[in-house]
Formats: structure tokens, sequence, C-alpha cells
């Protein structure tokens, strides 16, 4: 009777011990709560990483403040991001804003800012999901995005596009606020309407 009480005390400790990794922890970014996993590129140092960025052409990173150290600028995150999403990234990534270099080294000779960010919300905790998600770009260089109609977004002029070709369709919004060019995207699925993505585009702050 004891041992056995021994090997269930043994295996309950084993499986805590394994699961520690996946449970997710909280920060905050410009006011707004995320999660992210633990498991994070956030031991690595700034070298590694721009060593790897250079090598692989892009890399997950932590947190908003080791994106703006790779990249050399202040990188942005909406203020306002409606309620049940959070900012996440693919499983086991190393982090939740995902870093590109832009072109190869003899095209970005000479360019001081030749990178771009990227972050991806989604509704609910499965990244694989089939739900309401969105993505952010940034660049200090313009980014393109799909041609479309004057959009106002904050104080800024903008253009959205309604690809209607898909289902349901998405709607891509392009705008620079003077110093940085974004490019926001997403399926209109409820809780996402036009409406929503244009609070969350008017919502960026360094």
């Amino acid at each position: 009777m004891q041992i056995k009480v021994l090997i269930l005390l043994f295996f309950l400790v084993l499986v805590l011990s394994t699961g520690c990794d996946s449970i997710p922890e909280e920060t905050t970014i410009n006011e707004t709560t995320v999660t992210q996993t633990t498991s994070s590129n956030s031991s690595v140092s700034l070298e590694e990483l721009k060593t790897q960025l250079l090598k692989t052409g892009s890399v997950f990173v932590p947190d908003v403040k080791m994106a703006s150290a790779l990249t050399g600028y202040s990188v942005a995150t909406p203020s306002f991001i409606p309620e049940g999403f959070m900012l996440i990234g693919p499983p086991g990534a190393g982090g939740v804003f995902r870093v590109f270099k832009l072109g190869d080294p003899a095209q970005i000779e000479g360019v001081k800012y030749p990178y771009s960010v990227e972050q991806e919300y989604i509704q609910g905790t499965d990244y694989f999901t089939k739900g309401p998600r969105f993505h952010i770009s940034q660049s200090r260089n313009r980014i393109s995005g799909a041609k479309g109609e004057p959009v106002k977004i904050g104080k800024y002029e903008g253009e959205k596009a309604i690809l209607s070709n898909q289902d349901p369709p998405r709607l891509v919004l392009t705008w620079n606020d003077g110093i940085m060019y974004y490019v926001m995207s997403g399926l209109l699925l409820n809780p996402l309407n036009e409406d929503t993505f244009i609070k969350i585009a008017a919502s960026m702050k360094y």
C-alpha cells in the first residue's frame, strides 16, 4: 500500500513539473493585458537575436521592449483590444512579436531601419483557431497593403480595402502616423467589424 502511494505521488509530481512550461503568464503592454507563453527568447542576448535575424530573415521576441531594441525604433501596440482577445505567438516560437528583416544585406545597405514587426491577436488561447483574429504589421519604411478607398484612422489619413473574394471577407487597413507605416488585416468575423478594426488601429501607441 505504501509503495502504491509513493508511485502515485511520484507521477503527480512528474505531471506538475512537466506541465509548468505551458502555463501562460500575464504581462502588460500599453495598459492592455495580454498573455504570452513562458517559453521565450528572453534569455537570448540581443546580439544573438540579431545574428539569428540576419541568418533566417525573422525572429520571435517575447515583449515590446525587446522588439524595440532589436529594430532600433519604438514599436507601437494597440491600447484598445476587444474583450477576449490576446497577443499570442505560435507554440514554441519563443515570443509574441515577430521581427522581419526587409530584404537581403545588399538591398538593405544604407537603410537605417530595415525591419518590420508583426503582432497577432486572437480570440481565446488556441493559436490554430479559425475564429476571429487580426494582424498588425509596422515599419519605419513603407510597407504595402491592399489598395482601397480613403478612411480616417484617428487623426491620420489611411486606406481601407475589403477583400470580398474571401469568405468571410478580409478587411485591410493601411496608414501612416508620420513616423510609422502600418498594415492591419483580419477577417470580418463577429465581434470584429469595420468600426472595431478602425478603433484598434487608432489606438496604436509607442
